[in-house]
C-alpha cells in the first residue's frame, strides 16, 4: 500500500502522519471522546480534523481507484 501511495505522490512521512491522524480519530470516536470534550475546544479543533478526514478520503479513494484500475491484488 506504501509503495502505491508513494506512488500517487505521497511521502512516507505524509503516509506516517495520516496513519496516525486516523488512529486517533478512530480512538476518540470508539472511545466516545470528542463529546467529552469542552465546546470550545472542539471548535478550535473541527477544521483541522474536518481537513484530515478529507485527506484521509482522498487517499482511500486514490488508493481504491488505482486498485480497480491497475488490477492490484493486495494481500
Amino acid at each position: 500500500m506504501r509503495t502505491l501511495a508513494n506512488e500517487l505522490g505521497y511521502t512516507d512521512e505524509r503516509i506516517e502522519e495520516l496513519g496516525k491522524k486516523y488512529s486517533m480519530l478512530l480512538f476518540m470516536q470508539k472511545n466516545d471522546i470528542w463529546q467529552t470534550l469542552p465546546k470550545a475546544l472542539q471548535n478550535q479543533l473541527r477544521p483541522q480534523i474536518v481537513s484530515d478526514c478529507h485527506e484521509i478520503k482522498n487517499l482511500v479513494e486514490k488508493l481504491v481507484n488505482a486498485v480497480q484500475n491497475d488490477d492490484i491484488i493486495i494481500v
